[in-house]
């Protein structure tokens, strides 16, 4: 896996899911990999999206409103990594 999804998902999650799908072939003829393949980089780079965003709230809101930011952000990876290994297994 390219270390590139995972790096720009700390800034964005979209640079990274756009060059995804230019390696999927659903922008330009470059590299393809499959949907399938795309899964895990895509996580990756939505994980340390949200691993960013929890130090952002925790830093620039405070211990407060980072412990009602957290568990949202959490429930919503848990749920994201979820589907994808559901989806693994049922194949």
């Amino acid at each position: 896996m390219r270390t590139t999804p995972r790096v720009a998902g700390f800034r964005s999650e979209y640079p990274a899911g756009f060059e995804l799908e230019c390696m999927a072939g659903f922008v330009g003829i470059r590299t393809k990999i499959t949907s399938a393949d795309a899964i895990a980089p895509v996580l990756a780079a939505l994980s340390t999206n949200t691993l960013s965003k929890i130090v952002i709230g925790w830093v620039s809101g405070g211990r407060s409103f980072a412990l009602r930011l957290i568990p949202g952000l959490i429930l919503v990876i848990t749920a994201a990594w979820a589907g994808a290994i559901s989806t693994s297994w049922s194949s």
